[in-house]
């Protein structure tokens, strides 16, 4: 098996898993846990989980060199995925959808090149501004009911979410080749679990009843969703480019619905589901190769 065949095995598991989270994340008791609490503890999991799989399979000859980058760079990955963790639960324990929040996540699948082209300078294409338009036209069908006074703030939310969920593909793309993967995985955890807690600690009331009350969404989201998913994300964007990467992980939302369904017996009117159809439709345009392209022209 090839290195991509085996980077895009890992990145559809990775969503797969992650579908199933927003459900979990929905089911948190956000009056006996706080977010900050409730992210501290799974991403806490998610670090210890990953501790006997660093010592099974990643067994290196020692490099000081690559290991100074593995820990300065997982740390600022941790920071990343500590605001854009943060942005999504908060904005899930407002909303209480897990369908629609998974496919407002996926909004980072249009984000990705735009961002791309900010940093360095890449083409913006016609297709992947056809791409941004459906997925804006679908999140106003998904998020706004009336007019932009109803606009849901739990959505808002888990839009400014997906720009930094964006900005954490982009920059795992850019360490990951220098880096060991899971150690990588393993210290952007750790970073994210503290950053949690210490502001958790000034801003929550931490009991551990309330952390028992949500044990089943931390042990999955912590074991299965961080311990698992994200380090299978890490593994498979060492083979691919990020575009790539960043349709297969936006099929979350796609899961997310469908699980949605059968745990939660989430429905959407005709309105969400056209919201969805078109969010969905940006994902493929985006994808979609044409001819023409926009170009910034001081580009």
């Amino acid at each position: 098996m090839n290195k991509e065949i085996k980077s895009t095995i890992f990145l559809f598991i990775a969503p797969m898993i992650w579908g199933v989270a927003f459900v979990m994340q929905c089911m948190v008791d956000t009056a006996a846990i706080g977010t900050l609490t409730f992210n501290a503890g799974r991403f806490l999991l998610g670090a210890i989980s990953i501790i006997p799989i660093i010592f099974i399979f990643e067994k290196e000859p020692r490099d000081a060199e690559r290991l100074k980058k593995t820990v300065i760079y997982g740390a600022l990955t941790g920071v990343i995925l500590f605001v854009a963790s943060e942005f999504q639960m908060y904005g899930i324990s407002l909303n209480k959808s897990s369908g629609k929040s998974g496919f407002l996540t996926g909004l980072y699948i249009v984000i990705v090149p735009f961002i791309n082209f900010a940093l360095y300078k890449r083409r913006v294409a016609l297709n992947e501004w056809l791409a941004a338009i459906a997925a804006l036209s679908g999140l106003f069908l998904l998020s706004v009911s009336d007019g932009f006074g109803d606009i849901n703030i739990g959505d808002a939310l888990v839009c400014a979410g997906a720009v930094f969920w964006a900005v954490h593909i982009l920059t795992i793309d850019k360490f990951a080749p220098s880096v060991s993967p899971i150690k990588y995985s393993f210290v952007q955890y750790i970073t994210c679990a503290a950053l949690n807690a210490v502001f958790a600690v000034f801003t929550e009331d931490i009991s551990a009843a309330g952390i028992c009350m949500n044990i089943v969404p931390i042990l999955y989201t912590g074991i299965m969703s961080i311990g698992i998913g994200y380090t299978f994300q890490t593994l498979g964007q060492r083979g691919v480019n990020p575009n790539f990467a960043s349709i297969i992980l936006g099929t979350e939302g796609v899961f997310a619905a469908i699980a949605g369904a059968i745990m939660l017996g989430e429905k959407m009117t005709v309105r969400g589901y056209a919201g969805c159809v078109l969010m969905f439709l940006g994902t493929v345009l985006s994808q979609i190769k044409l001819k023409k392209q926009f170009v910034d022209k001081n580009a």
